[in-house]
């Protein structure tokens, strides 16, 4: 008895040993588990801080290059680089690609992004400033549309795309904002740099120096006319044609005088005058975009001043509508209708593209009819935004001052 009971106290000693050995093993692995998940977590916390650090930097500004060596954060250490189209031949001249690693021990974690400077022609509609001028029932608005100011709205405007602004919209209507709204967003700058545009006007562009008047043709060529005499909105006489083709420069035409354009475009071309422009007629695309999308036909309008539509625009085309297919962008002051406010309505304005401006015009009136108000005079506005502007523009289209994430890779 007393042998097997000494037997049995010893067998349960062993036991107790091994389970013991056995739980001081898994002590050990688990606090080597948990220091390496520690590690990695901590590691890919430096990577991703230093990415979201560099974005910071590049937001203030823009020329920012110089990366980020950082020997002793968060409790490791990490290393960001910034790489543009010169060091990088992936990327095009409004990408950035920041490359970013943070070490905690023997683990590296890595982490980069691809940022993108987008062109203002990704709006359907832009304001810095609202004059409380007011959109209506019958107005819509398809596509994206931001303003610095406070929009002004009677009865039931219709917005098809997202609507953002800092200011909450004033008026007595009912809006349809039918893919949301955001009333706190940031503002966004308009571009005060057109140096790349200039640039390509003067080097593989085409650069005039008088009034003249572009008639874009459906075969890929413009006849330029230059204005001898005359008042430029009725009774000028010009001089010309000379024919150019667009395919033989750039896509580039730059003004330092007064521009009148029209007609119907194929290719690509920006358009470009230090004074106002004028739109004389309709501007159409050889090949509508909304028929075929893989239409190659862009315009991009950009005047330092004014845009304006001529009173013998709708004239021009035979009926009392107008048909616009451009991005426009007036940067010095408004797009908008001479004498919007007299005569009776003339119909619908129809832009394919987007309307970018300083300061809003106006290219009508209406009398107030409570939740029905009735166009008075001028144009009923029908905006509708050309999906390929999202990542396809004119050729050396102002872009933002602002960089958009593409993506973001770990």
């Amino acid at each position: 008895m007393g042998r097997a009971l000494i037997l049995l106290t010893t067998g349960m000693i062993i036991l107790f040993g091994v389970v013991q050995n056995g739980i001081e093993d898994k002590i050990i692995h688990a606090e080597e588990r948990s220091n390496d998940y520690y590690e990695k977590l901590q590691a890919r916390n430096i990577a991703n801080s230093l990415i979201e650090r560099g974005i910071r930097k590049i937001k203030d500004n823009l020329s920012w290059r110089n990366g980020i060596s950082a020997s002793a954060y968060l409790s490791g250490k990490g290393v960001l680089q910034v790489f543009d189209s010169a060091t990088d031949s992936t990327l095009d001249q409004f990408e950035l690609r920041l490359a970013s690693t943070g070490t905690v021990g023997n683990t590296t974690s890595r982490a980069q992004v691809i940022l993108r400077r987008t062109s203002f022609s990704k709006y359907s509609y832009f304001t810095d400033k609202e004059p409380g001028i007011y959109f209506i029932t019958g107005d819509t608005i398809n596509g994206p549309l931001h303003t610095n100011g406070q929009l002004h709205l009677s009865g039931v405007p219709v917005f098809t795309g997202r609507v953002s602004s800092p200011n909450m919209w004033k008026g007595n209507g009912d809006p349809e904002f039918q893919a949301g709204s955001d009333f706190g967003a940031p503002e966004v700058h308009l571009p005060t740099n057109l140096t790349d545009l200039k640039n390509a006007a003067s080097h593989g562009g085409l650069q005039l120096n008088n009034t003249s008047k572009l008639v874009f043709k459906n075969d890929g060529t413009v006849d330029v006319y230059t204005q001898v005499s005359g008042w430029h909105f009725g009774g000028a006489t010009w001089d010309g044609p000379d024919v150019y083709d667009l395919a033989d420069f750039n896509g580039v035409i730059s003004s330092s005088q007064e521009l009148h354009i029209e007609g119907v475009v194929k290719g690509g071309v920006s358009v470009h005058s230090t004074k106002d422009i004028i739109i004389d007629g309709d501007l159409t695309y050889a090949t509508d975009p909304r028929v075929d999308p893989s239409s190659n036909d862009f315009l991009g309008i950009v005047g330092e001043k004014k845009v304006v539509v001529s009173r013998y625009a709708h004239q021009a085309s035979g009926t009392e509508d107008l048909t616009i297919q451009a991005s426009i962008m007036a940067l010095g002051n408004s797009f908008t209708v001479e004498n919007y406010g007299s005569g009776g309505p003339r119909g619908s304005l129809n832009i394919l593209g987007g309307v970018i401006q300083d300061v809003r015009g106006a290219v009508g009136t209406f009398i107030s009819g409570g939740s029905k108000p009735v166009l008075h005079s001028g144009y009923r506005k029908v905006y509708t935004y050309d999906e390929r502007l999202l990542t396809r523009w004119p050729p050396h289209f102002p872009v933002s001052d602002q960089y958009s994430i593409l993506a973001w890779r770990e």
